[in-house]
């Protein structure tokens, strides 16, 4: 089974492939896409695009993307509402199931604590699948979200 996670973001996208292989999860591919667009289209084009090419290149299983939270901000969670929408739009066009978790749900699988720092989850996520230090906090949150479902699977 392949699962891809996707942390969605205004300015970056962290995504993760994960191989799940008899009981064991292995990471194929991921890493942080800087969106360069600056006009608000733009940025939704550039998305569904990167978003459908790792589906082409990968062919997951699912699409796990982490929920929306609540944000101060009330332009930061539209804009995040947007890039979350055309990220599952992407892999429904693609016929790819999509999976949703909260933020506290998935540092709660990783870390055993739903208030866990992006710090932690780093950690765990990269000593789970046996890898060197994760600091980008975009791909080991999409990874993290890919771990979850592997972890919650029913």
């Amino acid at each position: 089974m392949r699962i891809l996670g996707i942390d969605p973001g205004t300015k970056f996208v962290g995504y993760a492939v994960l191989e799940l292989e008899d009981g064991t999860a292995h990471l194929i591919d991921g890493g942080t896409h800087r969106i360069g667009a600056k006009d608000k289209i733009s940025r939704i084009a550039e998305v569904y695009n990167l978003i459908k090419n790792i589906i082409g290149q990968f062919a997951p299983d699912v699409l796990v993307v982490e929920e929306l939270f609540y944000a101060k901000n009330i332009k930061t969670l539209v804009r995040l509402a947007e890039i979350r929408s055309v990220v599952m739009l992407s892999a429904k066009l693609q016929d790819v199931p999509v999976r949703e978790f909260s933020p506290k749900e998935i540092k709660l699988a990783i870390t055993g604590s739903g208030n866990a720092s992006k710090e932690r989850v780093a950690f765990m996520v990269s000593s789970i699948l046996g890898l060197d230090r994760i600091t980008e906090y975009d791909f080991s949150d999409a990874v993290a979200t890919a771990l979850c479902y592997v972890l919650r699977r029913e």
